[in-house]
């Protein structure tokens, strides 16, 4: 249960700050082509480290729901 809520809050914190960066990119010079392809990798990363690290397990929600 632990890594659903964590797996939630860190989705929601990426979309949260893509949408900022969005906002940002488009309103303001403060970011240039290399630190767009920069945030981008890292959003990229953080997405796919996330899903790989609180993918629920089938055994633990098979022992969950026999409690």
């Amino acid at each position: 249960m632990a890594k659903v809520k964590m797996r939630t809050i860190s989705f929601l914190l990426l979309t949260l700050f893509v949408i900022i960066y969005g906002i940002l990119f488009l309103t303001t010079d403060y970011i240039n082509d290399k630190y767009a392809l920069l945030f981008v990798l890292v959003f990229a990363l953080w997405g796919l480290l996330t899903d790989v690290l609180t993918k629920p397990n089938k055994r633990d929600d098979n022992n969950h729901g026999n409690n």
